[in-house]
């Protein structure tokens, strides 16, 4: 096993924790989430909550690949945790990240976070109807920060951005499922096509992600009229592609 524990976490209680964490993922904790990957909440003999992330087994050219060319997927997710607070974005703090190896090869990686119990926009964005304004505003301001900051959270959908409501009545935010994240160097900048194709996943294409595609350029200063135009282009062009994988996929059921 390979492992990286943040100084501020690291000790004995972690450090056993990592090294029982393999054989006891699928029967201990309580389950958050089950999908692709899993995630589960678990309590330390301390008492302190732990929420661990667990990828799902690569195949056997993504083994490879990982093992010996790239990052896991819990690495990058350790370490762009850390870019998103020194650059001034919430998101659970890293405590550790674990990479469970057979005959030198990655089977499963394993992303520890402190756990951070907020709701996601989702349900004032998505599931409540008319949406919240102000936090679609807060939002597109959110997504304009990250992106001057030089990065482009790889799946900004709703489910992955956390809210609490401060006391003016605007909202601070907090980032999950960092992983899929694109970083460069403060000061380095992603083309305008690349933004805006970084917001297609945020929601279908109607009022919400209207509001917050046309807050989100002038946030960014750039021309109203010309750069939506863009915008709709991308998003539409993304989303038949999307359709179109789903149809695909849909006769292998």
């Amino acid at each position: 096993m390979k492992t990286g524990i943040h100084p501020a976490y690291s000790g004995r209680e972690i450090e056993a924790f990592l090294k029982r964490l393999p054989t006891v993922f699928d029967d201990e904790g309580e389950m958050l989430y089950d999908k692709r990957n899993q995630v589960k909440r678990f309590v330390l003999p301390s008492g302190r909550p732990v929420v661990v992330k667990r990828f799902k087994k690569p195949n056997l050219i993504q083994r490879i690949v990982y093992s010996f060319f790239k990052k896991t997927k819990a690495k990058r997710a350790f370490l762009h945790a850390a870019v998103l607070r020194d650059r001034g974005f919430g998101t659970p703090h890293e405590i550790a990240y674990l990479e469970e190896r057979r005959t030198r090869l990655l089977s499963y990686c394993y992303f520890l976070s402190e756990e951070d119990g907020a709701p996601t926009v989702y349900e004032r964005l998505v599931a409540q109807q008319p949406f919240d304004r102000v936090m679609a505003d807060d939002f597109a301001a959110l997504v304009a920060a990250l992106h001057q900051k030089s990065i482009l959270h790889g799946d900004l959908n709703p489910t992955n951005v956390l809210f609490r409501e401060r006391g003016d009545g605007h909202y601070t935010f907090s980032l999950i499922d960092t992983n899929r994240m694109r970083v460069k160097s403060l000061g380095g900048k992603f083309t305008p096509s690349e933004c805006f194709d970084n917001l297609t996943r945020f929601s279908a294409q109607g009022e919400l992600y209207d509001f917050v595609l046309t807050k989100y350029i002038e946030y960014r200063g750039w021309d109203i009229e010309t750069s939506f135009a863009r915008a709709i282009k991308i998003k539409r062009r993304h989303d038949a592609c999307w359709d179109r994988r789903k149809a695909f996929l849909k006769r292998f059921k």
